[in-house]
Order: structure tokens, then sequence, then C-alpha cells
């Protein structure tokens, strides 16, 4: 009652609504106390003079025991450090227009999931069936095409070939990103499926640029399940690490990315610490063997195969090791090092492009029925350049995949044009399409506002 209370006194003080904190049509899911933090950095960033009656408040609130002694210039840059680290991980009352998808969810009544289902099962055409010369040639391609960019934009120098080197970037950046994307099909194939070229993609690729399907399959597996999707622990949902309706929020995804590039590094240069004790062991299988920025993800480790994981682990290792030897022997330039950074970000950010638009996140944190789960992602039949260059494969129809995750990527173009056909249009299925990334995009960062 007295945390409530000293809650109200700071919302009366700075004008703010009781309604949306205590409750009413516009409460969201999180806690007044996390609405309050948002809501009074937003207010320091706009009244910097009442930060110290504001902190004072605030750690009464919190029941901390903290005296301001002086108004010194230390003491406000204290309190203004302290309320944006809070900031960082908590959300703000979004003014965001109504999501269609939203009401799509609300309205839809009848089992459309199992409707969708039985008409792929009833189609005459296997879609389900792997072409493996398809996946060869697609991945060959694309790694060939990578290399040879990558070779001409790290080996050319500003001094020598500048113009050379500065058009071998984006072309690096587009097929390096393409053919690291193709882990995503890697991750669905079955155990004895297309063996050969799981190896071959880890071998040729995976491990070269620290990016082993060993790291991605097992929680990119775990966002398409009902127990994870869409809750606090979903490791690919981008608002469980991703808020932009904040400052802070989005300063922390900024920050986020900008070292997780040299985390990646870190966790191959010192893999060996964790080989020395168990328990060492398996934290680092749990909590730092996953390819995802969302630090509430625990991975189950029960299913692990963990000798062919050691492999590729041990080989990742190696690999690491040689960048640093090769700049202290003078093989590499130590400009190789920024270099690669580089290329690494930037393919970073381009993955992070299409998580902003892959799902509606329209989740509350609690775990969603199938229906609402496909409801909450997209299908982009509008190949648009953005569009074309985020989802590379075909993924642009990521509701049919996660409706059909063993689909190959070759075959969705066909399932979707099917069961457009196929099904009444009553049908929730045709409502899943958006009219391309950067409408759905825009919507998730909140530019797309209520006149």
């Amino acid at each position: 009652m007295r945390l409530r209370t000293t809650i109200s006194a700071t919302i009366d003080e700075f004008g703010l609504d009781h309604e949306w904190f205590f409750g009413g049509e516009n409460r969201t899911a999180r806690s007044s106390v996390s609405c309050y933090f948002a809501a009074t950095f937003d207010c320091l960033l706009l009244n910097p003079l009442k930060v110290r009656q504001l902190f004072a408040c605030s750690a009464r609130c919190i029941g901390l025991k903290f005296q301001l002694i002086s108004s010194s210039r230390i003491r406000w840059l204290f309190s203004q450090s302290f309320w944006y680290l809070l900031a960082c991980f908590v959300r703000f009352p979004s003014t965001i227009e109504a999501n269609p998808q939203r009401q799509l969810m609300s309205s839809v009544t009848h089992d459309w999931v199992h409707d969708a289902r039985s008409a792929i099962k009833e189609s005459p055409v296997d879609f389900f069936e792997i072409d493996a010369k398809k996946y060869w040639f697609d991945f060959l391609l694309c790694v060939a095409c990578a290399y040879a960019s990558l070779t001409v934009f790290l080996t050319c120098t500003m001094a020598g070939h500048p113009l050379l080197k500065l058009a071998a970037f984006p072309f690096s950046i587009f097929w390096l990103y393409r053919c690291s994307s193709m882990v995503h099909e890697v991750s669905h194939l079955h155990e004895k499926q297309l063996v050969g070229f799981k190896v071959a993609w880890n071998v040729l690729l995976g491990i070269p640029v620290l990016f082993p399907s060993t790291f991605f399959t097992a929680h990119h597996r775990d966002h398409h399940t009902g127990r994870y999707y869409g809750t606090p622990q979903d490791p690919e949902y981008a608002m469980n690490y991703f808020n932009p309706e904040t400052l802070g929020g989005i300063l922390f995804y900024v920050g986020l990315l900008a070292i997780y590039p040299v985390l990646v590094l870190c966790r191959f240069l010192f893999a060996p610490i964790s080989w020395l004790r168990p328990d060492w062991r398996e934290f680092a299988l749990s909590r730092m063997s996953s390819f995802t920025l969302n630090w509430s993800y625990e991975r189950n480790t029960s299913r692990l195969d963990r000798k062919w994981f050691f492999v590729v682990e041990l080989a990742c290792c190696l690999r690491a090791w040689l960048i640093p030897i090769g700049v202290i022997s003078g093989v590499a330039h130590w400009s190789r090092v920024p270099q690669m950074y580089l290329i690494a970000i930037t393919i970073l950010v381009c993955n992070q492009m299409r998580f902003l638009a892959d799902h509606h996140f329209e989740s509350e944190g609690h775990q969603m029925s199938m229906s609402d789960h496909i409801l909450d992602s997209c299908n982009y039949s509008k190949n648009d350049f953005l569009t074309w260059l985020f989802f590379p494969f075909t993924i642009r129809f990521h509701a049919l995949h996660h409706l059909f995750p063993t689909i190959p990527y070759h075959n969705l173009p066909a399932a979707h044009a099917y069961l457009s056909g196929k099904l009444p249009s009553t049908n929730a299925y045709h409502g899943l399409d958006r009219p391309g990334w950067w409408h759905t995009a825009k919507q998730n960062l909140g530019l797309s506002r209520a006149a």
C-alpha cells in the first residue's frame, strides 16, 4: 500500500496518467513499478531540475536508504545514471495505432490452422520433399561469391585501390549474409537428412566465420515451440531484448549489438576454460552456447550431442586463435581485425532488421495458442527490394514457415500459392500477408502512430 501511495504521489507531481499505471483499457502487461521506472526516466530527460526530489521519492519507493546530502553536480549525474540504467530494462507506454493483426487474433474462432494443415496434407504435391541439388547449388554459389568479394575487400587497401575496396564491401555483406542465413535451413533438417551438406556448411562457412550450426539449431527450434514462443525466454522474439519505446532501451540494444561480435570471439577464444570443471562446462553449454541476444534464454542440454558439439567448438577455438596469432606474427596486418569486425557487425544488423519484421510481437509474455502464434507471424508475397534483401531464400513466407517448419525453403512460394487458392476467403491464413518489410518494421518500431 505504501508503494502504491508513493507511486501515486509521483504520478500526480509529473502529471502522468493514473489509469495507465493502475488499470483501465490502456493498461499493458507490465507491472506498475516497471511502468513507473520508465516514466520517471522520461521525466528526467524533460525536467532535470526535479531530479533530486524524484530520486529521493524513488529511493523511498524501492526501500533504499539514500540521503541527498548536497545539490552538487556529481550527485545529479549519479541520479541521472541510476535511472538511465533502469530504463534500459523497462518499457514505456506506446501510442502506436491499433495493430489490425491483434484484431484478427481476437476475432478468429474457427480452427483455421487445422484447415490449412488438412489442405497441405491433401495436396497432390509433396511440399515437404527436399531438393538436395537446390541446397548444394544455392550454398556453393553463395559461399564462392562471399569469399571472392571478401578477399577483395580484405586484401585491397584504401591507398592502393580505394574504389575497388569500397565496392567489394556491400558485395561481401550481401553474399555472406545470404549464405550465413542458410544456417536456418540447416537447423530444420532432421538428424539423418543431408548429413554431408550439414558437415560441408560448417566446414566451409560455419567454423571459418565462427557461426557454427551447433550454436543455432537448438535455440531456433525452441523459438518454434509453444513452450517458448512469445515468452520472455523466447531466444528470437526481438522485443525481449529491444525496447524501441525508450531512449535507454534503444541505446541498450545498440550497445548489445556493438559488443556481440566481440563476445562471440571471446566465447571461442576462452572455450578451454569451460573444460576444466563440470559445473563451468554446464554453464557454458546452457548459457553461452546459443547465438541469441536474449540473456534470459537457457539452453536445454539434455539432448545435446556433446561429442559433435565438442569437435565443432574445438575447431572454432582454433580458428579464433588464428586471428590474434596472425596479427602478432605479422602474417596479417592489424587493420584486418577492425575490418572483420565491420563485416560481422553489419551482417548482424542485417539479421536484426529481419527480426524486426518476422512477427508482430503481440505476445504479453505468456504461452500462446497455435492460432495466435501463427497470426503473430508475417508472410510477404510481394517481394520489394528491402523484403528481398533482408529475407533471403524465400524465408519471407515466415508465417507459413512457422505453420510448417519442415517445408524446405524452395517449396515455400509454391505452398503459399497453393494455400491461397485452396483455402476459402474467410480463412485467417489470408490475413497473414503483409505489404512489405518496412510496413511491418515501421509498425513494430512505433513509427506508425495514430493521427
